[in-house]
């Protein structure tokens, strides 16, 4: 994991491992459960993750270990068949429609 930038309260951090979807929207998810994160953003496109933060409630520090630690979990869960669970894809509503998810 490589951090690209580190501005108080905006970090970007760029890993391969970012770049399997299921696993990138899983980071994001894990991540806005947590105090004082306050926005995620994953571009599997090209490996990375930009996470804003207020640096009074969480030090990046912390940002830091658990992406660490999510990515090491997660590669294993997606090659451990992951992705065969996943939703199936939602289907798009059109303006006017009377259909819902």
């Amino acid at each position: 994991m490589l951090v690209a930038s580190n501005i108080a309260g905006r970090l970007r951090v760029r890993d391969e491992k970012l770049r399997k979807e299921p696993l990138a929207a899983n980071i994001r998810e894990k991540l806005l459960e947590t105090p004082g994160v306050t926005g995620v953003e994953a571009n599997p496109r090209v490996g990375s993750l930009l996470v804003l933060y207020s640096a009074a409630v969480e030090g990046v520090e912390s940002i830091l270990e658990l992406i660490s630690g999510l990515l090491d979990k997660g590669v294993a869960a997606v090659a451990a068949g992951m992705a065969g669970n996943c939703p199936r894809a939602l289907p798009v509503i059109r303006p006017g429609s009377r259909e819902r998810c």
